[in-house]
């Protein structure tokens, strides 16, 4: 797609006829002679206007030949404006024409010297026929050749200044085009870099609040670890005073079963090896009850050091995770501060196309 000639879109107020007539009018009788030489061409103002539009078409930088209806149509455009160029000299309309012609010329990006030699074949034209008018009268013909030179590098004049604005008007339309998308793109690269701060941020305050609920129960369990292996000792404690009950009753047993037999069958020499296997079968079952209970004060020494190891393993887990909160926290500071760099850079960007603009 061919790109905008940004001249299209400028609308700037021609230049005023009356500040730069008086720098060609030095003796006063400019706009009279003026109109003194449009008397001599009076009704030839076409021939005029197409002796210009024949200098256009022989341009080496035109491509495209003005022809046809639309010759026609420009030539008659071109008559009026010599009409009003020499009829009325002073007048604005004939400036703004001029503004306007620089205007097209400036659209269509072809250079004002190309402009000026069209209308240098026109003038010749025009000399022509005041030289005729003037013939055997040189001083008429040095006074009207001066107006008609002094009219031309005046409407040259109006043209280069014109031309001037449209290029600062176009500089300064690109230049405000190009802060804008500078500004836009600024802003763009904040808001989007913005919104992943406070994402992140997010993510840092959840994880900050994660790690903080993880310390509350590593602590929680901690401590129940710690109740858990004092519960396990005194298991362990009780245990142990089991076996020694349990020792001294299989002593006692044997001795009062004993006994009581011995009394009771003095006389009955057989039940005495019946007494003895009862014997042995009450201290058999007291020595499973003992390895038993054994066993199980082994199993709670192993547990409560095992509790012992996790208690302490928790309080350093509860230790990192401290540390990996007070990370988080300063990390979430950092985006804090970052937010607020990311808003001055924005400010600074919006201070810069304002100016360059």
């Amino acid at each position: 797609m061919a790109k905008e000639n940004p001249i299209h879109k400028q609308q700037i107020d021609p230049v005023p006829m009356a500040d730069r007539f008086p720098y060609y009018d030095l003796d006063g009788r400019l706009a009279s002679n003026a109109a003194e030489i449009h008397s001599i061409i009076a009704g030839r103002e076409e021939a005029v206007a197409a002796a210009y539009w024949s200098a256009f078409n022989a341009l080496p930088t035109v491509d495209r030949k003005v022809e046809g209806d639309l010759l026609e149509s420009y030539i008659r455009g071109s008559a009026r404006h010599t009409v009003a160029k020499y009829a009325d000299a002073a007048g604005q309309e004939v400036a703004t024409i001029a503004c306007q012609n620089a205007h097209m010329a400036r659209r269509v990006k072809l250079p004002l010297a190309s402009v000026m030699s069209c209308i240098a074949e026109s003038q010749r034209l025009t000399i022509e026929y005041v030289v005729e008018a003037c013939f055997g009268d040189a001083e008429r013909l040095a006074r009207l050749m001066s107006a008609v030179n002094r009219l031309a590098l005046l409407e040259f004049d109006i043209m280069h200044r014109y031309a001037k604005k449209l290029d600062r008007a176009v500089i300064s339309s690109e230049r405000q085009t190009l802060a804008g998308d500078f500004d836009r793109s600024i802003a763009s690269l904040v808001q989007d870099t913005d919104g992943v701060r406070e994402q992140l941020a997010k993510q840092a305050a959840s994880a900050d609040m994660a790690a903080k609920g993880m310390i509350a129960k590593t602590s929680e369990v901690a401590a129940a670890s710690e109740q858990s292996a004092m519960a396990m000792r005194e298991a362990a404690s009780t245990a142990a005073g089991l076996i020694r009950a349990i020792e001294d009753a299989r002593s006692t047993a044997i001795q009062q079963a004993t006994r009581g037999s011995v009394s009771a069958n003095q006389s009955i020499q057989a039940t005495i090896v019946e007494v003895q296997t009862s014997a042995q079968r009450i201290r058999d079952a007291m020595d499973a009850q003992a390895q038993t209970v054994t066993s199980i004060t082994a199993a709670v020494d192993e547990t409560a050091l095992a509790a012992d190891s996790m208690s302490s393993t928790i309080a350093s887990i509860r230790n990192d995770s401290g540390m990996v909160a007070s990370e988080i926290s300063v990390l979430s500071q950092e985006f804090a501060k970052m937010g607020g760099r990311l808003q001055q850079l924005e400010q600074a960007a919006s201070e810069f196309s304002r100016r360059v603009a």
